[in-house]
């Protein structure tokens, strides 16, 4: 488990001093990075500087339109959670602490985090006012991609005339029913994982950020998962709603081009049938890509779901009227996580610590993992590493990806298919039609 001697004597050095060094079983990839910005012998970590209350008013007045326009109880609970933060962070922290809302543990492969590792930074007093200073823009730019999310989800029609768009499905209960959500308690914070989008690396980091601020969960201690089909939950997210209903949520989403060919990876790396039958023509690239984009995802039946890892980001968003849900604050880009993740810590657990997530972004020490390690997946065969060539296979990528692409903004990124010609389009067409 261990490399030499050395990283052992660290490993029992920093069990005695707890508030200075990682406590964990480290995986070698990990434990370099740690290594390498560990405290010094003798010295004092930077303290974990809780904010008072860092909730600005731009983040409440950035939602406002949205309340007024939605009428939305659960945005304006929302918010006001988000105004009583302050409050939670100067005292009690008390049940249910972070949790952990996962409907199966296959979904993703959970490596051993490394509790501390966000303060293993240090960070200059420039370094966080400027953090504190550029968080405000960044809030704003997310919030209005939450926003505008849920205008174009109204524009989705429920049935397409085009079969080169994948159909967008919204979970049954409640938007992430069915979605692995992450919370911090004491903060009201809960991020949506969307899969294929860095979401393990947001997940890893929320859970560091809520044990350093708040001491939650105790060291050693798991976070609590809440869903009736997996046997070690106790609760569904519909059972454990009420809790964490005025929480503030947010999600990161990614280009689409780019996730899909990610989610092949990730499902040749699990032995996914449907995948591994694409590719037994031989296909090899593009033709491969375009393979599993039929017969994956635009190929299933009306009652059939696509795989997680490249159903449609949007699915995951969608209450069961299929419109977004309201308690959404913010929705990141995870191609400018190294600027949106910050603003969020900030706000929520303070400029330092926004400050700190920064450093480790920029060193790439916050990276869970990788399709191009060598380490991840070494065994899944070459073919299945995808990189799209041609402008007309991603093309066909981002009209199946069609709600991705115009409800939550990467409508100018790449190029676009060209729109079906319509003299009068009618309502349920301008999505299909729109570019």
């Amino acid at each position: 488990m261990w490399d030499s001697p050395l990283a052992l004597n660290l490993s029992l050095f920093e069990m005695a001093h707890m508030q200075c060094m990682v406590v964990a079983a480290v995986f070698n990839v990990a434990f370099a990075e740690v290594k390498a910005n560990q405290c010094p012998s003798g010295g004092e970590c930077p303290g974990s500087n809780k904010p008072n209350n860092v909730v600005s008013m731009l983040q409440r007045n950035l939602q406002m339109d949205a309340l007024k326009d939605e009428g939305g109880e659960q945005m304006a609970a929302a918010q006001k959670g988000a105004a009583e933060r302050g409050a939670a962070m100067e005292g009690a922290v008390g049940s249910p602490g972070w949790g952990m809302l996962n409907p199966s543990t296959s979904m993703e492969v959970q490596l051993l985090a490394l509790p501390g590792a966000a303060t293993q930074v240090r960070v200059t007093p420039g370094q966080v006012e400027a953090e504190s200073n550029s968080m405000e823009p960044y809030l704003s730019i997310m919030a209005d991609r939450a926003n505008k999310a849920r205008r174009c989800a109204k524009t989705i029609p429920e049935k397409l005339s085009s079969s080169e768009i994948a159909p967008i499905q919204a979970d049954r209960v409640h938007a992430a029913d069915d979605t692995g959500v992450v919370y911090c308690a004491p903060a009201k914070l809960a991020f949506i994982h969307t899969f294929k989008s860095g979401g393990s690396t947001i997940e890893d980091s929320l859970n560091q950020l809520c044990r350093e601020t708040y001491d939650w969960p105790p060291l050693g201690e798991k976070g609590r998962c809440v869903n009736k089909t997996n046997p070690a939950c106790v609760q569904s997210l519909s059972e454990a709603w009420g809790p964490i209903a005025n929480y503030t949520w947010f999600t990161f989403v990614r280009e689409p081009v780019s996730r899909f060919e990610s989610g092949i990876f990730e499902l040749a790396r699990r032995d996914n049938g449907c995948v591994m039958d694409a590719a037994k023509d031989g296909s090899l690239g593009d033709e491969l890509a375009l393979n599993v984009l039929h017969k994956c995802l635009l190929g299933l039946r009306e009652d059939q779901r696509p795989n997680p890892h490249i159903r449609p980001q949007l699915s995951y968003l969608l209450e069961p009227n299929r419109t977004v849900m309201l308690l959404l604050a913010y929705i990141g880009h995870i191609e400018n996580v190294k600027n949106e993740w910050p603003a969020i810590v900030t706000s929520f657990f303070g400029a330092e610590h926004g400050a700190q997530v920064r450093a480790l972004l920029l060193q790439d020490g916050l990276h869970k993992r990788d399709g191009s390690d060598a380490e991840y997946a070494e065994d899944v065969p070459s073919k299945f590493r995808l990189q799209i060539a041609q402008d007309a296979t991603r093309a066909s990528v981002m009209q199946a990806y069609r709600a991705d692409r115009l409800c939550l903004g990467y409508e100018g990124i790449g190029p676009s298919p060209s729109p079906s010609p319509s003299p009068s389009p009618s309502a349920s067409r301008r999505y299909e039609d729109t570019q």
